[in-house]
Protein backbone atom coordinates (compact mmCIF):
# COMPACT_ATOMS: atom_id res chain seq x y z
CA UNK A 1 0.00 0.00 0.00
CA UNK A 2 3.22 2.38 0.85
CA UNK A 3 4.37 1.66 -2.27
CA UNK A 4 1.26 2.49 -3.92
CA UNK A 5 0.72 5.43 -2.80
CA UNK A 6 4.50 6.73 -2.88
CA UNK A 7 4.33 5.54 -7.07
CA UNK A 8 1.12 7.80 -7.03
CA UNK A 9 2.86 10.73 -5.26
CA UNK A 10 5.75 10.60 -7.67
CA UNK A 11 2.84 10.65 -10.45
CA UNK A 12 1.57 13.70 -9.47
CA UNK A 13 4.57 15.78 -8.69
CA UNK A 14 6.38 14.40 -12.34
CA UNK A 15 3.02 15.83 -14.06
CA UNK A 16 2.70 19.43 -11.46
CA UNK A 17 6.41 20.03 -11.40
CA UNK A 18 6.34 21.24 -15.23
CA UNK A 19 3.15 23.39 -15.09
CA UNK A 20 4.84 25.02 -11.83
CA UNK A 21 7.99 25.94 -13.28
CA UNK A 22 5.94 27.29 -16.15
CA UNK A 23 3.66 29.81 -13.91
CA UNK A 24 6.42 30.42 -12.22
CA UNK A 25 8.79 31.27 -15.38
CA UNK A 26 5.67 33.21 -16.54
CA UNK A 27 5.10 35.38 -13.36
CA UNK A 28 8.71 36.17 -13.80
CA UNK A 29 8.61 36.96 -17.07
CA UNK A 30 5.93 39.38 -16.54
CA UNK A 31 7.40 40.95 -13.55
CA UNK A 32 10.85 41.02 -14.84
CA UNK A 33 12.49 44.64 -15.72
CA UNK A 34 14.11 44.76 -18.93
CA UNK A 35 16.73 47.07 -19.68
CA UNK A 36 15.73 48.18 -23.42
CA UNK A 37 18.66 49.68 -25.68
CA UNK A 38 19.81 53.56 -25.12
CA UNK A 39 17.68 54.97 -28.50
CA UNK A 40 15.93 58.22 -28.71
CA UNK A 41 15.12 60.44 -31.63
CA UNK A 42 18.25 62.46 -31.16
CA UNK A 43 20.32 59.66 -32.09
CA UNK A 44 18.16 58.14 -34.68
CA UNK A 45 16.28 60.61 -36.60
CA UNK A 46 17.39 64.31 -34.89
CA UNK A 47 20.62 64.50 -37.03
CA UNK A 48 19.19 64.14 -40.15
CA UNK A 49 16.09 66.05 -40.19
CA UNK A 50 16.75 68.60 -36.99
CA UNK A 51 13.60 70.94 -38.38
CA UNK A 52 11.52 67.73 -36.21
CA UNK A 53 12.98 69.08 -33.03
CA UNK A 54 12.82 72.55 -33.93
CA UNK A 55 9.13 72.08 -34.02
CA UNK A 56 9.06 70.20 -31.36
CA UNK A 57 10.66 72.89 -29.57
CA UNK A 58 8.10 75.34 -30.99
CA UNK A 59 5.35 73.74 -29.83
CA UNK A 60 6.43 72.90 -25.90
CA UNK A 61 8.33 76.44 -25.73
CA UNK A 62 5.97 79.30 -23.77
CA UNK A 63 6.47 82.93 -25.17
CA UNK A 64 7.48 86.34 -23.31
CA UNK A 65 5.09 89.40 -23.58
CA UNK A 66 8.04 91.00 -24.86
CA UNK A 67 8.00 91.43 -28.63
CA UNK A 68 8.06 94.26 -31.57
CA UNK A 69 6.04 94.54 -34.67
CA UNK A 70 8.04 95.65 -37.64
CA UNK A 71 6.04 97.08 -41.10
CA UNK A 72 7.44 95.97 -43.94
CA UNK A 73 5.46 98.32 -45.99
CA UNK A 74 8.12 101.10 -45.51
CA UNK A 75 11.52 99.92 -43.31
CA UNK A 76 13.49 103.14 -43.89
CA UNK A 77 11.95 104.11 -40.87
CA UNK A 78 13.82 101.97 -38.85
CA UNK A 79 17.05 101.86 -37.96
CA UNK A 80 19.85 100.67 -39.85
CA UNK A 81 20.56 97.18 -37.46
CA UNK A 82 17.11 96.72 -37.58
CA UNK A 83 16.95 97.56 -41.45
CA UNK A 84 19.70 94.96 -42.37
CA UNK A 85 17.48 92.40 -40.12
CA UNK A 86 14.67 92.89 -41.85
CA UNK A 87 16.03 92.66 -45.01
CA UNK A 88 17.52 89.14 -44.37
CA UNK A 89 14.24 88.28 -42.98
CA UNK A 90 13.16 89.33 -45.93
CA UNK A 91 15.13 87.40 -48.09
CA UNK A 92 14.87 83.67 -46.00
CA UNK A 93 10.61 84.64 -46.47
CA UNK A 94 10.56 84.92 -49.67
CA UNK A 95 12.59 81.75 -50.37
CA UNK A 96 10.31 79.21 -48.45
CA UNK A 97 7.17 81.01 -49.74
CA UNK A 98 8.25 80.65 -53.40
CA UNK A 99 9.17 77.29 -52.22
CA UNK A 100 5.97 76.86 -50.92
CA UNK A 101 4.45 77.59 -54.32
CA UNK A 102 6.97 75.39 -56.12
CA UNK A 103 5.71 72.42 -54.13
CA UNK A 104 2.18 73.50 -54.67
CA UNK A 105 1.48 73.42 -51.29
CA UNK A 106 0.14 77.27 -52.17
CA UNK A 107 -1.43 78.52 -55.30
CA UNK A 108 -0.32 81.94 -56.57
CA UNK A 109 -4.52 83.24 -56.32
CA UNK A 110 -4.37 82.64 -52.51
CA UNK A 111 -1.58 85.27 -51.72
CA UNK A 112 -2.86 87.32 -54.95
CA UNK A 113 0.36 87.04 -56.90
CA UNK A 114 -0.20 88.22 -60.77
CA UNK A 115 2.47 85.74 -61.46
CA UNK A 116 4.19 82.34 -59.86
CA UNK A 117 7.09 84.13 -57.80
CA UNK A 118 6.50 85.89 -53.80
CA UNK A 119 8.01 89.46 -53.26
CA UNK A 120 7.73 90.29 -49.78
CA UNK A 121 6.50 93.98 -49.64
CA UNK A 122 3.69 94.48 -47.03
CA UNK A 123 3.13 92.88 -44.13
CA UNK A 124 4.33 92.57 -40.33
CA UNK A 125 7.24 90.68 -39.14
CA UNK A 126 6.66 89.83 -35.33
CA UNK A 127 9.64 89.26 -33.16
CA UNK A 128 9.35 86.80 -29.90
CA UNK A 129 12.57 87.35 -27.68
CA UNK A 130 14.03 85.44 -25.28
CA UNK A 131 12.62 81.83 -24.60
CA UNK A 132 11.31 81.70 -28.22
CA UNK A 133 13.45 84.04 -30.42
CA UNK A 134 13.71 81.04 -33.29
CA UNK A 135 10.25 81.86 -34.17
CA UNK A 136 9.24 84.55 -36.42
CA UNK A 137 5.70 85.52 -37.27
CA UNK A 138 4.73 86.96 -40.42
CA UNK A 139 1.30 88.18 -40.62
CA UNK A 140 -0.21 89.79 -44.79
CA UNK A 141 -3.92 91.32 -44.80
CA UNK A 142 -5.15 92.06 -48.45
CA UNK A 143 -8.57 93.25 -47.43
CA UNK A 144 -10.71 94.07 -44.18
CA UNK A 145 -14.42 93.75 -44.89
CA UNK A 146 -17.58 94.09 -42.32
CA UNK A 147 -18.07 90.35 -42.42
CA UNK A 148 -14.48 89.86 -42.28
CA UNK A 149 -10.41 90.17 -43.74
CA UNK A 150 -8.62 87.95 -46.36
CA UNK A 151 -5.46 87.38 -44.63
CA UNK A 152 -2.44 85.29 -44.47
CA UNK A 153 0.01 84.20 -41.70
CA UNK A 154 2.76 82.51 -41.40
CA UNK A 155 5.39 81.13 -38.73
CA UNK A 156 9.13 80.79 -39.83
CA UNK A 157 11.69 78.88 -37.91
CA UNK A 158 14.69 80.50 -38.55
CA UNK A 159 17.46 77.90 -37.74
CA UNK A 160 16.11 75.57 -39.89
CA UNK A 161 14.88 78.02 -42.39
CA UNK A 162 11.22 76.48 -42.74
CA UNK A 163 7.75 77.60 -42.51
CA UNK A 164 6.31 75.12 -40.02
CA UNK A 165 2.80 76.64 -40.05
CA UNK A 166 1.19 78.75 -42.57
CA UNK A 167 -2.94 79.79 -42.41
CA UNK A 168 -4.86 81.37 -45.46
CA UNK A 169 -8.14 83.13 -44.99
CA UNK A 170 -9.93 83.51 -48.38
CA UNK A 171 -13.04 83.05 -49.40
CA UNK A 172 -12.46 80.59 -52.17
CA UNK A 173 -13.79 77.60 -54.09
CA UNK A 174 -13.15 74.59 -50.80
CA UNK A 175 -10.98 72.24 -51.41
CA UNK A 176 -12.38 68.31 -51.68
CA UNK A 177 -10.52 65.66 -49.03
CA UNK A 178 -8.41 64.30 -52.03
CA UNK A 179 -6.87 68.04 -52.44
CA UNK A 180 -6.29 68.38 -48.69
CA UNK A 181 -4.50 64.95 -48.65
CA UNK A 182 -2.05 66.03 -51.57
CA UNK A 183 -1.34 69.68 -50.26
CA UNK A 184 -0.88 67.95 -46.71
CA UNK A 185 1.88 65.37 -48.45
CA UNK A 186 3.02 68.16 -50.96
CA UNK A 187 4.00 69.83 -47.30
CA UNK A 188 5.89 66.67 -45.98
CA UNK A 189 7.89 67.50 -49.00
CA UNK A 190 8.60 70.84 -48.03
CA UNK A 191 9.47 70.13 -45.12
CA UNK A 192 12.08 67.10 -46.05
CA UNK A 193 10.37 64.43 -44.39
CA UNK A 194 8.77 62.54 -46.81
CA UNK A 195 11.65 59.85 -46.26
CA UNK A 196 10.26 58.89 -42.78
CA UNK A 197 8.85 55.11 -43.28
CA UNK A 198 5.90 55.16 -41.07
CA UNK A 199 3.30 57.75 -42.28
CA UNK A 200 -0.27 57.24 -41.99
CA UNK A 201 -2.99 59.41 -43.47
CA UNK A 202 -5.47 59.14 -40.78
CA UNK A 203 -8.40 60.68 -39.95
CA UNK A 204 -6.01 63.85 -38.66
CA UNK A 205 -4.22 64.21 -41.66
CA UNK A 206 -0.58 62.37 -41.81
CA UNK A 207 0.91 60.69 -39.00
CA UNK A 208 4.29 59.80 -37.49
CA UNK A 209 5.00 58.91 -34.54
CA UNK A 210 8.84 58.30 -35.07
CA UNK A 211 9.65 56.13 -31.33
CA UNK A 212 6.79 57.18 -29.62
CA UNK A 213 6.94 60.90 -30.97
CA UNK A 214 3.69 61.69 -32.43
CA UNK A 215 4.05 64.32 -35.81
CA UNK A 216 1.46 65.30 -37.27
CA UNK A 217 0.81 67.42 -40.76
CA UNK A 218 -2.68 68.22 -40.93
CA UNK A 219 -4.34 70.79 -43.39
CA UNK A 220 -7.76 72.06 -43.04
CA UNK A 221 -10.75 73.35 -45.60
Amino acid sequence: MKIKIVCFLVMVLTILCPLLLFQVQDYMDQTKSYAMPHTSIDDIVLKKHPIIASIYNEFYSSVDNDYFNYDYTDISVYDKDIQEKLIDMKKIYEEEINALLTYKVLKPEELQLSDQHFSLNFGYLNTRFKKNQNVFPLSQIYEIRKDGSESANFILLKDVHKISKLSIYRTMTPKTSEELKAIAWAYIQYLGLEDLDDWQYTAYGYESYLRKFRFIVICHK
